[in-house]
């Protein structure tokens, strides 16, 4: 059995940034913020770089990298990453080529169905064919100052998995309230690593 690709729709990328702000926000998470704006604001100005078939990680990748026509640096990167039954999109947003936020956006099959569910024989079947019962759909924000987390921010939303009917829907995640967690938990090793693979193919010897 074919999975059915789950795609994702983010219809306007300024959700990236929850509604509400909190209580006497500190001056960095302020001037993230104000990043955030200027680079969205200026997209239609920017050259656009993309690379396809990445493959990091066990997972195949789509990348579209803005760069600034005057400064010639790279503001933001937009990554899809594809596997089995998961699918996520980042948005990282540099200044100087240092990371300032990253939000992420993408789903998960989980609470996987048995083979019996499937019409499988359990004792000759393969266990990458099983389809999930649920889908666990998430959104992520990370701010970041000298390269070390200082806000991380989640929300996730669970719902019965409906094969060809909610593969493709996109999730309200607007009564899903955010959950504001340790930044400590945060590496920036990984996400770090890509962004300078990325940069490095982008200014080749000038990086």
């Amino acid at each position: 059995m074919q999975k059915p690709k789950i795609r994702l729709t983010l219809t306007n990328v300024l959700c990236a940034f929850p509604l509400f702000i909190f209580a006497q926000d500190p001056p960095e998470i302020i001037q993230i913020r104000k990043e955030y704006a200027l680079i969205e604001n200026n997209l239609d100005n920017q050259q656009i770089i993309s690379f396809s078939n990445w493959y990091y990680e066990g997972t195949n990748m789509e990348i579209t990298a803005y760069r600034d026509e005057i400064t010639h640096e790279v503001v933001k990167l937009e990554i899809e990453r594809m596997a089995d039954w998961f699918e996520t999109k980042n948005y990282y947003y540099l200044k100087n080529r240092e990371l300032f936020f990253l939000y992420i956006t993408g789903n998960s099959g989980t609470d996987w169905k048995t083979p019996e569910e499937m019409g499988f024989d359990p004792l000759n079947y393969d266990s990458g064919m099983r389809d999930p019962k649920k889908l666990v759909y998430f959104e992520y924000r990370f701010y970041y100052k000298n390269k070390e987390c200082i806000r991380y921010l989640n929300k996730e939303k669970t719902v019965d998995y409906i094969p060809r009917k909610n593969e493709t829907s996109q999730v309200d995640f607007s009564s899903t309230p955010n959950v504001q967690n340790d930044p400590i938990q945060v590496s920036y090793a990984g996400d770090y690593e890509l962004v300078d693979m990325i940069l490095k193919e982008i200014y080749g010897t000038q990086y």
